[in-house]
């Protein structure tokens, strides 16, 4: 067989939004063995964090965002959450986020942007956007405040 040299490939996964890149460089005969894991969870609501001091979507697809839900209670009341942020470019890590707001027992996925600023995410306040994906309509009116500590 022939060889493969300097072979790239680029998969979009339009569904997920997700850009995957592989770059594959000596290889000889046969691709060899790539395993990719997408885990897709399912979500009953998407939550979309804007930088409101800057007033600009917050977007990069390279961020891995982690949103471990760890107190929630069954009725409406205040939800402590911690979400765990990693950032490629950044190269900080930001933990123990305490989200106050009145959600009840959800699952929520956090899509956080990079602005592609070179300096630590501290103090950010930022607006969530719940968009309820049973009923396709918009919660209105629900603001959360977030602050990185």
């Amino acid at each position: 067989m022939d060889k493969l040299r300097d072979t790239k490939m680029k998969v979009k996964l339009r569904d997920t939004k997700m850009k995957v890149k592989l770059r594959d460089t000596k290889m000889k005969d046969k691709l060899r063995d790539t395993k990719m894991k997408v885990k897709l969870r399912d979500t009953k609501m998407k939550v979309k964090l804007r930088d409101t001091r800057m007033k600009d979507k917050l977007e990069d697809t390279k961020m891995k965002d982690k949103l471990w839900d760890t107190k929630m209670k069954d009725k409406l009341g205040d939800t402590k959450m911690k979400v765990k942020l990693r950032d490629t470019k950044m190269k900080d890590k930001l933990w123990d986020t305490k989200m106050k707001d009145k959600l009840g027992d959800t699952k929520m996925k956090v899509k956080l942007e990079d602005t592609k600023m070179k300096d630590k995410l501290w103090d950010t306040k930022m607006k969530v956007k719940l968009e309820d994906t049973r009923k396709k309509d918009k919660l209105e009116d629900t603001k959360i405040k977030i602050k990185f500590e």
